[in-house]
C-alpha cells in the first residue's frame, strides 16, 4: 500500500507537522524566541486532517466507520508513537538546554511535537492501518503525548 493515496496522506501529515515543529523548536531555542509561525501553522495543519477524516467517515458505508476510526490497532499506536519519540525528545532537550531557552515549557512542548511527528513520520511505514480517521485521531494522540512529555520535562530540563 506505499502507493496509495491514504499512504502518502499519513506521511504528508506527519511531514507537516515535522516541519511546524522544526521552525518551533529553531524558534524557542534562543532566548526569548517565540514560535508565531508554527502557532500559526499548527491549527491549519490539525484542522485539515480532522475534515479530511471527517469527509472520509462522511463518505464510508456506516458499517466500515468504526474501523476507520480504530482499526485493529489503535490501543497501542500512540504509545508506540511515544515509544519511537522517546529518544528522539530526549536528545532535543539536550541539544535545547545547551541554547538557553527562555520559554522552557513551550520549547520542551514543541521538541515534544518534533519528536512525535518524525516518530509519527517512521511509524507510518509500519503502520498496518492507512485510514485517514485513523491517522488523525491516533497519530495525533500520540504526537500529543509527546509534545505534553516535552512540556513537562521542559521546566525541569531545560533551566540554566
Amino acid at each position: 500500500m506505499i502507493g496509495s493515496v491514504a499512504f502518502q496522506a499519513k506521511l504528508v501529515y506527519a511531514a507537516a507537522l515535522v516541519l511546524a515543529g522544526l521552525e518551533a523548536v529553531r524558534r524557542l531555542a534562543r532566548p526569548s524566541g517565540r514560535a508565531v509561525r508554527a502557532s500559526r501553522v499548527l491549527p491549519i495543519i490539525f484542522g485539515l486532517a480532522c475534515v479530511v477524516a471527517i469527509v472520509c467517515l462522511m463518505r464510508a458505508a456506516p458499517e466500515d466507520r468504526r474501523g476507520l476510526l480504530l482499526g485493529n490497532t489503535a490501543l497501542v499506536c500512540p504509545f508506540l508513537i511515544g515509544l519511537v519519540a522517546a529518544p528522539v525528545l530526549a536528545s532535543l532537550l539536550a541539544v535545547l538546554r545547551r541554547l538557553a531557552p527562555t520559554r522552557p515549557i513551550r520549547a520542551g512542548a514543541a521538541a515534544g511535537l518534533l519528536a512525535g511527528a518524525a516518530a509519527a513520520f517512521v511509524y507510518a511505514f509500519h503502520c498496518p492501518e492507512s485510514g485517514l480517521p485513523f491517522v488523525a485521531l491516533w497519530y495525533t494522540a500520540g504526537i500529543l503525548l509527546s509534545s505534553a512529555i516535552g512540556a513537562a520535562m521542559g521546566p525541569q530540563v531545560l533551566r540554566w
